[in-house]
């Protein structure tokens, strides 16, 4: 019995733990070898990688349509991935120097002008690199006009010297312009002055000053209730008179600005409907209607300017005469119109999308590596052209809609330029084939 107890122990198989390791202390030589092998294959297949951003402009371009110029300079000797990466940024556009309301300079004299400026711009290029921007140039010399007839660019001072001003104050909007002063509305040589219906002594004064022609029109439009009357100018040396009502209740102030704007709003409409160009606004009794004189000129310009600014591509000029005796509304509508002009002064600027590509490349020879890196800096190098122009005096010629128009023109071809007025500098930066 005792002796089958001890051979059945012997022959029991002895339990492996679950994850236990058995190794063996020293290593055999065989195991010696199995690893000097194995950190030899890890030698043989270890890989390197190099990660860059390409920023330079148009380079993104090349890689969207000719990413197989990229591949021909790695040789497929390593691996290579590419990443566009989105990076919107603010290009300030420059405040022209340009106010045409006031401008002499003649209509084909500045296109003569604009269009030298292209076209020698465009042959200096053409030493520098015969393709980038050329055709940018070229094509611009007829976006870039002057957007205002020499009649236009005279009116206010046609009409500023009809009549004899004690005071003046104006500011540009764009290629439009507001303008405050002193004078008398019945001698003001514009396209139109407006007449509020609602105030009868001031109208039936400015009845009269017009003639009877006008008396006529005005009692039988009256008499069939029109609510908007137009007439000609009769005897006074603006083309037409605009007749509008304006109801307001002192004892709803609430209720001024929404009233001041239908009236405003409803001028300036007629004006860009019938082309009209130069309008003259009235005096405001101010006192009669016990409303403070900045709140009368705060709305109205503030008006005026939202209106301006909805019509970028119409040129008005609105001009509020008011009566010389007025010396505290002309001051409360000059210091509107200073606010004004510190809004407008501010650089606009438009948003950019730039476009970062972001290489990598996967090889086994990290100094091969380094090599691909800076030939494909090269030819990002190469891709992307700068021209640099001086004394261009001639941008201090162009309006604001010119300079917005360029800069639009050249970010569409994802060409960036980078106008200094003051100094007559133009900069471009952008793909050789822009």
């Amino acid at each position: 019995m005792r002796k089958n107890q001890l051979r059945k122990a012997r022959t029991e198989p002895i339990r492996k733990l679950q994850g236990e390791k058995s190794e063996h202390w020293p290593p055999s030589n065989n195991d010696t070898l199995n690893q000097e092998s194995n950190q030899s294959k890890q030698k043989t297949i270890e890989t390197y990688s190099i990660t860059f951003d390409i920023d330079e402009p148009g380079f993104e371009v090349l890689v969207n349509k000719s990413f197989n110029r990229l591949l021909a300079i790695v040789e497929s000797k390593c691996q290579l991935e590419k990443e566009i990466i989105h990076h919107p940024i603010q290009i300030e556009i420059p405040k022209s120097k340009v106010n045409h309301s006031d401008d002499s300079t003649s209509h084909n004299k500045l296109q003569e002008d604009n269009s030298k400026s292209m076209n020698d711009a465009s042959k200096t290029f053409v030493n520098l690199n015969p393709n980038m921007f050329q055709i940018s140039f070229q094509d611009s010399t007829s976006m870039i006009q002057p957007s205002l007839s020499a009649v236009q660019m005279n009116s206010t001072t046609q009409a500023e010297s009809a009549s004899i001003v004690d005071n003046i104050a104006r500011v540009a909007i764009g290629n439009s312009k507001i303008v405050v002063c002193t004078a008398d509305l019945t001698k003001q040589s514009v396209d139109a002055i407006v007449v509020c219906s609602t105030q009868t002594i001031v109208r039936d004064n400015i009845i009269a000053a017009a003639g009877e022609q006008v008396k006529h029109a005005f009692d039988e439009c009256s008499s069939s209730a029109t609510p908007e009357i137009e007439t000609t100018g009769g005897n006074l040396p603006c083309k037409q008179i605009i007749f509008r009502s304006w109801i307001f209740d002192k004892n709803q102030i609430q209720n001024l600005r929404p009233s001041i704007a239908r009236f405003v709003t409803s001028v300036i409409s007629y004006a860009l409907h019938n082309k009209l160009t130069t309008i003259a606004f009235p005096s405001i009794d101010c006192e009669s209607l016990d409303v403070d004189p900045k709140l009368i000129a705060e709305y109205m310009i503030d008006e005026t300017y939202q209106q301006l600014k909805n019509s970028i591509h119409s040129s008005l000029i609105i001009s509020f005469v008011l009566l010389p005796q007025q010396q505290s509304v002309f001051d409360a509508f000059a210091d509107q119109l200073e606010t004004i002009r510190i809004i407008e002064n501010k650089p606009a600027s438009v948003v950019f999308d730039k476009q970062i590509v972001r290489i990598k490349l996967t090889g086994f020879n990290n100094n091969q590596l380094i090599e691909y890196q800076n030939k494909i800096k090269q030819l990002a190098q190469s891709y992307s052209s700068k021209l640099h122009l001086a004394d261009k005096v001639d941008l201090a010629d162009w309006s604001q809609e010119n300079v917005q128009k360029y800069y639009d023109y050249c970010l569409q071809r994802r060409v960036i330029p980078t106008i200094d007025i003051q100094n007559s500098i133009l900069d471009l930066i952008g793909p050789q084939d822009a």
